[in-house]
């Protein structure tokens, strides 16, 4: 049985959509928004990795994505101290009034958002390599939200990136729905984040 599934490559960072034959996974391309699918070669040890991390979607789920990023002086190092340190992300995201993380800030961990005037926003951490990225998802009625923070070498200057992901079947729907809301705030954020982490 020939089936498509969607993998994120840990090394590369980039979401990818193989061919799964009969359980054995064969062709990868990259997914990028506003990009062609490019043929990637992949080993496939790290597709089986990803696949058990996360689970393999099949052709009935869709994606909806988008994402912003801002180049800067500062540090991986730097940003990471930052993102890891969630009790003071309120100092940098205006949108929150406090934030508290339950456990290290690792890959299994919550994080509690207070945003102000709203109810709170349970997340958990799916990814995070230090000092590239971090990958936090939350649930909501037919998709899954996945935001990927990532750092990206750009010569003498490092790129900060936001991604947002909304899968699963509602995606096609609840993505356009939901999915500006929640990426609204990245460029301000951003913003933010890069002012801090250069000071």
């Amino acid at each position: 049985m020939t089936q498509a599934a969607s993998v994120r490559h840990s090394d590369l960072g980039v979401l990818l959509h193989c061919t799964i034959v009969d359980g054995t996974p064969g062709q990868c391309a990259t997914s990028s928004p506003g990009h062609v699918p490019t043929p990637v070669v992949v080993p496939r040890r790290i597709i089986f990795v990803e696949m058990n991390r996360i689970g393999w979607r099949g052709k009935e789920d869709t994606m909806w994505s988008t994402e912003h990023s801002v180049e800067t002086t500062a540090s991986p190092e730097a940003i990471w101290r930052l993102w890891s340190d969630v009790s003071r992300w309120p100092e940098w995201n205006g949108d929150l009034e406090r934030a508290e993380l339950s456990g290290p800030f690792a890959a299994g961990s919550r994080i509690t958002m207070f945003p102000h005037y709203q109810d709170p926003i349970e997340l958990r951490i799916a990814e995070a390599v230090e000092p590239k990225r971090f990958v936090d998802e939350a649930e909501f009625g037919g998709v899954v939200v996945r935001t990927i923070h990532r750092v990206e070498a750009q010569g003498d200057r490092n790129r900060v990136v936001y991604a947002l992901e909304i899968t699963g079947s509602e995606a096609d729907s609840l993505g356009p729905q939901i999915g500006p809301d929640i990426s609204s705030d990245f460029p301000e954020v951003l913003a933010a984040l890069i002012e801090r982490a250069e000071s």
